[in-house]
């Protein structure tokens, strides 16, 4: 048993040791890495993008919602004033607009800055919404909607009103930077 052993360890010493030289990284290879970095790079980017997106259209659906709680705070027995009067001076005196939304020259400016206008129609009010992107467009149409207004209207398509679906507010909603939103609040 010893002499196997021993010639075992006779025929693996033997064998001659295979050494690998290095090169250092190839033009190739330095290429794959940059191109998977960039691409990589790419889709953080685009996820990033995609959650501010959804924040602001978030934080933009909390400010329309605001706006129409503080413009009923505004109504009087005969409405809110005769029918196109801007309502936006009364909502700075009153500080009815939200904290977050920027208002300059007596001009209200969402997220994306388009101008915001809040305008009596008699017995209601319209708040409209201009500048909104395409995406943002669409989720606002279908999802504002639902409650405190009764009608909702994009760039120049006919009101509607009841629910907007989103495959309504996708159609409408045609422009890719600049889509106008308004809706008039319910009695």
């Amino acid at each position: 048993m010893k002499d196997i052993k021993s010639n075992v360890e006779h025929s693996v010493s033997k064998q001659p040791v295979r050494r690998i030289k290095q090169r250092g990284v190839t033009a190739i290879e330095a290429i794959a890495v940059i191109f998977v970095g960039v691409v990589t790079l790419a889709v953080a980017a685009a996820v990033i993008d995609r959650l501010f997106s959804n924040a602001d259209v978030s934080e933009e659906t909390s400010n329309i919602n605001s706006l129409a709680l503080s413009t009923k705070g505004l109504k009087t027995v005969s409405g809110y004033g005769p029918a196109n009067t801007n309502l936006v001076p009364q909502l700075v005196t009153t500080k009815g607009i939200p904290q977050n939304m920027t208002v300059t020259g007596g001009i209200i400016y969402n997220t994306w800055g388009g101008v915001v206008t809040v305008v009596s129609n008699g017995p209601n009010f319209d708040i409209g919404y201009g500048g909104v992107p395409q995406d943002a467009c669409v989720t606002l149409a279908a999802k504002v909607n639902k409650g405190a207004f009764s009608t909702v209207r994009v760039n120049s398509a006919t009101g509607v009103t009841g629910e907007y679906t989103s495959q309504q507010a996708s159609s409408d909603c045609s422009d890719p930077l600049t889509n106008s939103v308004s809706w008039t609040s319910k009695r």
